[in-house]
């Protein structure tokens, strides 16, 4: 009987661990890397792509994403620069990413988008409960224009919230999941 008690308890113990630590890892991913080595110490950045949705749904969303974008860079003593402007990943400029990075002297220059995901919560079918999650997505660039890295966080798959979170708090959790993963490839 001590043998069973023991074996369940460690079981217990791994299975709290990957449910506690194992969630972050699933919403966070590197979507394209260059093989070119990099190194950023300020860097600049745009409006979301999709900036009109954000606002929609958070009428503060574009300052928490600021802010958020400010205060998890300079974690790294990366210094980061908002510039009010709307660029495309579609069409991407690389002449207007040169410029600004010459104007302003960045090493590199990030054109972010927001996501939202709403997502709702049932217990036996029926709806109980329902929130805006976020999903992040940077794209680096060089001084040069040269797309270095792409990075994508995405807080319904890759946090877990022990109370259903503001839209606050997952548009601050959706860019700093994004901004470790950065760090983390660029080191």
């Amino acid at each position: 009987m001590h043998i069973f008690y023991s074996i369940f308890k460690n079981v217990l113990i791994v299975l709290i661990t990957i449910f506690i630590f194992g969630c972050s890892f699933l919403g966070t991913k590197t979507i394209y890397k260059t093989n070119n080595t990099f190194n950023i110490n300020k860097i600049g950045y745009c409006n979301p792509v999709n900036i009109n949705i954000i606002e929609d749904v958070c009428p503060t969303g574009l300052s928490i994403f600021n802010s958020s974008f400010k205060n998890e860079f300079s974690k790294y003593n990366i210094e980061s620069t908002y510039i009010n402007i709307d660029l495309s990943i579609e069409n991407i400029d690389t002449n207007k990413i040169r410029g600004l990075c010459e104007f302003y002297n960045f090493d590199g220059f990030i054109i972010p988008i927001v996501g939202i995901i709403r997502a709702r919560y049932s217990y036996y079918g029926i709806p109980v409960a329902q929130n805006i999650d976020t999903k992040v997505e940077l794209y680096l660039f060089d001084n040069k224009g040269n797309l270095l890295l792409i990075v994508y966080h995405d807080t319904y798959k890759g946090n877990s919230y022990f109370f259903i979170p503001n839209t606050f708090q997952t548009i601050k959790d959706g860019v700093i999941g994004a901004i470790k993963r950065i760090v983390k490839e660029i080191n």
